[in-house]
């Protein structure tokens, strides 16, 4: 079977997404104490991106917003 470049590409771009939805689901796997140390990395991530979008004046993104977020603490 001859397969052209678009199908290649597709294909490509459909096990690239595949990984990276494994990587995503894998965290949860992890001991609880790293878990939630990837947690906080990335809610620190998300509230970076928040400050930098209203420092530019757009609209922040859903869960990026430090102020309205209620993140427990550790």
């Amino acid at each position: 079977m001859f397969e052209n470049k678009e199908t290649i590409t597709q294909e490509k771009n459909t096990i690239l997404t595949l990984a990276m939805h494994a990587c995503d689901v894998s965290q949860q796997g992890r001991k609880f104490g790293v878990a939630k140390e990837w947690t906080y990395l990335l809610f620190d991530e998300f509230f970076d991106q928040g400050d930098l979008e209203k420092k530019q004046n757009l609209p922040v993104t859903m869960l990026c917003d430090r102020v309205t977020v209620n993140v427990t603490a550790s």
